[in-house]
């Protein structure tokens, strides 16, 4: 049974829940970051002074029992000359509001670290034979990619696993951007948009000298703005123009890299610059809050989430009442001493057999 002997530990005391899934990322980590954050993780676990993310889900709770006796005061004894209805409520819902900010601060937290751990997909977009595929094989050192000098030799994704100074990365080859008569090239260009904006978790976009950018690639990077995804331009084929003394840099919009796929040239400033973005979008500091959680804590604390962002909006009473019970019954499956069955069977199933 997978992850049965971490399980056993687990309910039987000897291990808690964030040393357990510490072991799971150990086991499943490819990269020196990924490992460095479990070992990290299992140290911070062990210690009896580490504050994890179930110390906080503690707190929470006692707050908003706080919340549900002032309200069940109100319910049960409104008519008494010393209970305000309305200021209950008030004061409730700034407790909660107060609850709810710090949840969406933990979880922001808990997406990045999420991404790390599962690998940080990062899109290489651009038009038809600027170089996408040449870039893909230098970065992987192998032939990842078909290179040719038609357009829209690409016609489909392709993804592949790099351990890139450390960060997982899963760079991914896409179509060239442009209006085609082709229909199997139509549908591999609309399947990379799909995946750039639902998947990226960050884009390379590649330009060269000797071509603009189709509208299609302008229109759709404009689009990758309001996602809000991260961004590095690059401007390859340096090599046609680097003797050139009437190349115009300003033309590419900064900050931008200038490469040579072929010549292998510009590639250190390449990876300094896309590890400085990484760095700057994706690091979390080794917070033991965020590396101890577990993925049904994720989960749970996105719920909780939902549950409390209805109460905001809510004025009656007892359906404020009503969904911080709710949200206090999720809370004690963390809480508590004794895990449900059902909670540890999920827990533990994305584990290996025999850990």
């Amino acid at each position: 049974m997978p992850g049965e002997f971490s399980k056993r530990a687990v309910v039987n005391g000897k291990m808690t829940i964030t040393h357990a899934a510490a072991v799971n990322s150990l086991v499943n980590s490819h990269t020196s970051k990924q490992r460095n954050r479990a070992l990290n993780q299992m140290e911070s676990s062990s210690s009896t002074q580490s504050t994890d993310l179930q110390s906080l889900f503690w707190e929470w709770r006692e707050k908003l029992i706080d919340c549900q006796a002032s309200l069940e005061a109100s319910l049960n004894f409104h008519e008494d000359d010393d209970i305000n209805s309305d200021q209950v409520v008030l004061s409730v819902k700034t407790s909660i509001h107060e609850v709810l900010q710090t949840m969406k601060r933990i979880i922001k937290k808990l997406e990045v670290s999420s991404t790390i751990d599962s690998g940080i997909k990062v899109a290489i977009v651009g038009s038809p034979n600027v170089g996408k595929s040449s870039l893909m094989n230098v970065i992987t050192q192998r032939h990842t990619s078909i290179v040719s000098e038609f357009e829209g030799t690409t016609r489909d994704s392709i993804e592949t696993l790099v351990d890139f100074m450390g960060w997982p990365i899963i760079f991914v080859d896409t179509a060239g951007l442009r209006e085609s008569l082709d229909i199997i090239e139509q549908l591999g260009v609309a399947k990379s948009k799909e995946m750039v904006s639902k998947e990226a978790d960050f884009v390379v976009h590649v330009s060269s000298t000797d071509k603009a950018d189709s509208p299609e690639t302008e229109n759709f990077l404009s689009c990758l703005q309001d996602l809000s995804v991260p961004v590095l331009r690059v401007v390859n084929k340096f090599d046609l123009v680097e003797n050139d003394e009437t190349f115009d840099r300003k033309q590419y919009m900064k900050p931008y890299v200038l490469l040579s796929c072929t010549q292998e040239k510009g590639f250190d400033e390449f990876y300094n610059e896309l590890d400085r973005l990484l760095t700057e979008n994706y690091s979390v500091d080794d917070d033991s809050l965020v590396m101890n959680a577990p993925v049904a804590h994720r989960h749970l604390l996105s719920d909780c989430i939902l549950k409390l962002q209805n109460v905001e909006a809510e004025e009656d009473e007892v359906l404020i009442a009503e969904t911080l019970r709710s949200t206090l019954f999720l809370l004690s499956q963390f809480t508590e001493n004794v895990h449900s069955d059902d909670v540890l069977d999920r827990m533990f199933s994305n584990f290996c057999i025999g850990k």
